[in-house]
């Protein structure tokens, strides 16, 4: 019986089986992927091209995990700029590959230059360019470094005096084989082109009050849609849902505190799957949020990448 248990489970693992024998010899042949399904007859791996692999217990040498596949650079800078569209600033501008976002100050993701790739110029340059267009809009300068391919600029931040902030985490599922349970204790969700009145006041009730240029921040990406969650005329839960380039991006998921720990954050990332119609989903969300980590990571996300806001000296 392999080393592996249920705890294993949508990992990432290694299975060394034996192959028969040639010439006289033992032959064996190892399997990489994810594990889909553990009993004690069978394990169900997902290879690395997508493709299925049943197999029997008794064939299996040794198995273990092993960590994730690391993500390419250019994959978390596709994700990023994904991300910068289903947030959109109303106001932007190209530096290179750069993306400088500003949307009157109302949250880092429309108010930080999305450093991801190469500026065009000098670093010296293009950190003064950045810093002139920021003022001019009497912003604080601020950058978006996603991590581990901005590690070395953000030191650079560092050196110069900006202060690292806001670790966030990007964590990211395939939808192929996501599967809703039935609620029949809940009224169905429902999912709006914009927001209503009452999902801007759950918003506000945790996060602040909402400048005007939210509403365009919300309702500006390609496509989106707002969960609502009614019971007896109260709402329960919302969500955010933005889609695009074949990704569904949540937000905003919040339940109302007389009603948590019923599963109604799922119940309405459910709606917003069934809504999309896409194959992956993202979310972001705060290093130090354990809670809503550990929530997510039992619907099935792991982690992508992480990126960290930093900005710039008050004095310069």
């Amino acid at each position: 019986m392999p080393s592996l248990t249920a705890e294993h489970v949508g990992g990432r693992v290694v299975i060394r089986l034996n192959a028969g024998v040639r010439d006289g010899r033992e032959r064996l042949t190892d399997v990489l992927g994810e594990l889909l399904e553990i009993s004690d007859r069978s394990l169900l791996i997902r290879r690395d091209d997508g493709t299925e692999l049943k197999i029997d217990t008794e064939a299996v040498v040794a198995a273990k995990p092993v960590p994730p596949r690391p993500v390419r650079y250019s994959a978390i800078a596709r994700l990023e700029r994904v991300a910068a569209a289903h947030w959109p600033a109303p106001d932007t501008a190209e530096l290179g590959d750069w993306i400088l976002r500003a949307a009157d100050g109302w949250t880092y993701r429309a108010n930080t230059a999305l450093a991801a790739g190469e500026p065009g110029m000098p670093l010296d340059d293009a950190v003064a360019e950045v810093e002139d267009w920021y003022r001019r809009r009497g912003l604080i300068p601020a950058f978006s470094v996603p991590l581990p391919s901005g590690r070395r600029f953000g030191a650079e931040l560092e050196e110069r005096g900006w202060t690292g902030n806001s670790p966030t985490h990007v964590m990211t599922r395939s939808l192929t084989d996501w599967t809703a349970p039935d609620r029949p204790d809940l009224p169905p969700v429902t999912i709006g082109q914009a927001p209503n009145m009452d999902f801007l006041n759950m918003v506000s009730a945790r996060r602040g009050s909402l400048p005007q240029i939210a509403l365009s921040v919300l309702t500006g990406a390609p496509r989106t849609g707002f969960a609502t969650l009614r019971a007896d005329g109260e709402l329960l839960a919302i969500a955010r849902g933005a889609v695009g380039d074949g990704w569904l991006g949540l937000s905003l998921v919040e339940v109302a505190e007389a009603a948590r720990r019923r599963g109604l954050a799922t119940y309405v990332i459910d709606a917003l799957i069934a809504w999309a119609g896409v194959d992956q989903a993202y979310l972001q969300v705060e290093s130090f949020n354990e809670g809503a980590i550990a929530l997510y990571e039992r619907l099935g996300f792991t982690l992508h990448h992480t990126y960290v806001n930093y900005v710039a000296p008050s004095a310069s």
